[in-house]
């Protein structure tokens, strides 16, 4: 209360004794300091989240929330957000702009937030900003709201992709892309090179997924356009561009990148999408699939939205979601096998064993169909879900039935 008084009072008590002139002068110095002061007391001052009960975190400014977070991208987020649980906790509170966001760093928390609570924490807030295009107003499993839409996005992935007789298909996709992998790691190998295995396995996903999608092999030009487009969203994309009103006003050049970059990556996949539309591809052999990932979307209806069938630009969203969600997740979990699986050589030892008594000696490449004779092959494969190293944090907001979360 003194430090107000002397803010504004003190200034208003001396306009007699300062000439009219320079009468602007003394506000514009009382308005800065207050300024200052109001913010230094905002900042000093732990946001408890008293009002709406909610789990505390570090202190916001009114309308803009944590301050913290402008400049923080997405890949960043995860070490930014360790430090806080250090400071306030396993569940914390972020505000960004007007919206609440709880993070749990508890699996006890997490198991009864979205297991034993899951009917309440079951939505997602609504898209704000820059990812309300990215997702085409929340168009992909991953931000769409609960319901039919979500259930229907979902259904379509698991039926048109994930089906048994659709995996068999790419069995030639990924006996190409093992051939590929694992030629270039003979030919390190064999000149005594040092080789980074998470970027080669990671560039072999990527093209397995791309086939995946689209149902076809892509030229390397092509292969690398894409993965170059969708690094660049990701590592483009932080926390300033949920804020709507700010990103096109005080960050319009950042914002203008990131739309840039989402007609890149349309440009890319469009001609894509349009050669599966009309089926001119569909041939089997010669590299191409009978299914993919874009047929199913050409074949979808939204029920809850008239029936209508999905624009491009929603296509766009789900073919770059199913490559994102799938490329770095798969090749941690094949990083942390091969971890594994050299730091205990024995568990190594009795899996060359198994593979040899299987596939013989003379084999150098194990078959799909010998994979079921192969129970401690599986043993290690199920082994990933192991506590392991995360890959970059990937926002998927939920919420609750009362508010935003």
């Amino acid at each position: 209360m003194k430090l107000w008084f002397f803010v504004f009072i003190c200034p208003c008590l001396c306009l007699g004794l300062v000439p009219a002139k320079k009468l602007w002068l003394l506000f514009l110095i009382s308005f800065s300091i207050s300024l200052a002061v109001a913010i230094k007391l905002l900042l000093d001052s732990p946001n408890k989240n008293k009002k709406r009960n909610l789990p505390p975190g570090p202190p916001t400014i009114p309308f803009m929330g944590n301050l913290q977070l402008l400049k923080k991208s997405f890949l960043d987020i995860e070490s930014f957000l360790c430090l806080l649980h250090a400071k306030y906790g396993p569940i914390i509170t972020l505000r960004v702009g007007l919206c609440n966001m709880i993070f749990i760093n508890d699996r006890s928390l997490a198991h009864k937030a979205l297991v034993q609570k899951g009917s309440i924490f079951s939505n997602r807030t609504p898209a704000q900003g820059m990812s309300r295009i990215t997702t085409s107003n929340q168009h992909t499993i991953s931000s769409a709201g609960y319901g039919s839409s979500w259930r229907n996005l979902r259904r379509n992935l698991v039926s048109g992709v994930f089906h048994p007789s659709c995996v068999k298909s790419y069995s030639q996709g990924r006996e190409w892309v093992l051939k590929t992998l694992v030629g270039e790691l003979t030919q390190y190998a064999d000149s005594g090179e040092p080789v980074v295995v998470f970027e080669k396995v990671q560039y072999a996903m990527f093209n397995l997924l791309l086939q995946m999608c689209f149902g076809q092999k892509l030229d390397q030009s092509t292969v690398k356009k894409i993965e170059n487009i969708q690094r660049r969203m990701i590592i483009g994309f932080d926390i300033s561009t949920l804020f709507p009103w700010i990103g096109k006003i005080l960050l319009h050049k950042k914002w203008n990148e990131l739309l840039q970059m989402r007609q890149e990556k349309e440009d890319l996949f469009v001609p894509l999408i349009k050669a599966r539309q009309d089926k001119k591809q569909l041939q089997e052999g010669d590299g191409n699939f009978l299914h993919s990932y874009v047929d199913s979307l050409l074949g979808l209806e939204l029920a809850d939205e008239g029936g209508r069938k999905l624009t491009q630009g929603e296509m766009v969203s789900l073919c770059s979601e199913f490559l994102t969600a799938g490329t770095d997740t798969t090749t941690t979990s094949v990083q942390w096998i091969m971890a594994n699986l050299v730091k205990h050589q024995e568990v190594q030892a009795k899996l060359v064993e198994e593979i040899e008594g299987v596939v013989g000696k003379e084999t150098k490449e194990v078959r799909e169909e010998d994979l079921d004779k192969l129970p401690l092959s599986e043993g290690s494969d199920n082994g990933r879900s192991a506590p392991a190293p995360s890959v970059a944090l990937r926002y998927s907001p939920h919420c609750f039935g009362g508010g935003d979360a």
